[in-house]
């Protein structure tokens, strides 16, 4: 590859970690920001993959090969998609959602519109509820300033008995038509990342909540996942949402 590198975006929450852990790749610069703003990037061809919002894949799958077996998702409680709420859930009338989310925003929506078949506000300024997503969910969990805390992941699952498929990992086709060496490295590295991050997990100077976070999620990507995935994109055709 001489000097060339392949930009890889990662988003900065905490939840990354098992995938980028006590590894790096020499053709590799990684990239981290929130989910949509690594939209962005990907839009405007400043990185050639990573960790993404499956919205964003699902959107533009034309462009990307998924790799294989690796996701963030949650079955059940995903602990850091939280809607915390002045009220009970069917007498939320009005929602702010999260600048730095795509994914959640959207089965956010979804949750309220076609399941629950809820007329929603999208309101900024004095909103029922509020969507909060990654560290800043967890760090306002703990605040406990609202009376009602929804888990989005734990709805999701819910209604569809599906994961909540919240990123995906992509690269563009033509870095996988033209690196394919590298893109085997990769894929390799991020699997092995998983393994050993769980295996050292109980060793890690991290507090026990957070321990129990992360194994609450999960990193794996198989048939129930793409089901999801399918879900989300139908509902998405269907959906006014952008």
């Amino acid at each position: 590859m001489q000097n060339t590198k392949i930009r890889i975006g990662r988003v900065s929450y905490l939840n990354t970690l098992p995938l980028f852990y006590k590894w790096k790749l020499p053709f590799l610069e990684i990239v981290e920001n929130v989910p949509s703003k690594l939209a962005k990037l990907l839009e405007l061809n400043l990185l050639e993959g990573g960790i993404v919002s499956s919205i964003h894949y699902l959107e533009n799958q034309h462009k990307y090969i998924l790799l294989p077996n690796i996701s963030i998702s949650s079955y059940g409680e995903a602990r850091s998609v939280l809607l915390f709420s002045k009220k009970p859930l069917e007498e939320i009338n009005s929602l702010r959602l999260s600048e730095e989310s795509l994914t959640s925003n959207f089965l956010t929506w979804v949750i309220f519109t076609r399941f629950l078949q809820k007329r929603v506000k999208i309101n900024n300024q004095d909103p029922d509820a509020v969507l909060v997503i990654g560290d800043k969910a967890l760090r306002e969990a703990k605040k406990k300033s609202y009376p009602y805390i929804f888990d989005i992941g734990q709805l999701w699952f819910e209604f569809t008995n599906l994961p909540a498929v919240f990123a995906v990992f992509v690269l563009r086709r033509d870095i996988v038509s033209l690196y394919p060496q590298e893109v085997a490295q990769l894929s390799l590295a991020l699997m092995e990342s998983k393994e050993r991050f769980f295996k050292d997990l109980d060793n890690l100077p991290l507090e026990e909540e957070l321990k129990t976070y992360l194994r609450t999620l999960d990193y794996n990507f198989g048939y129930q996942h793409s089901e999801s995935l399918d879900l989300m994109y139908k509902l998405r055709r269907e959906s006014f949402l952008k």
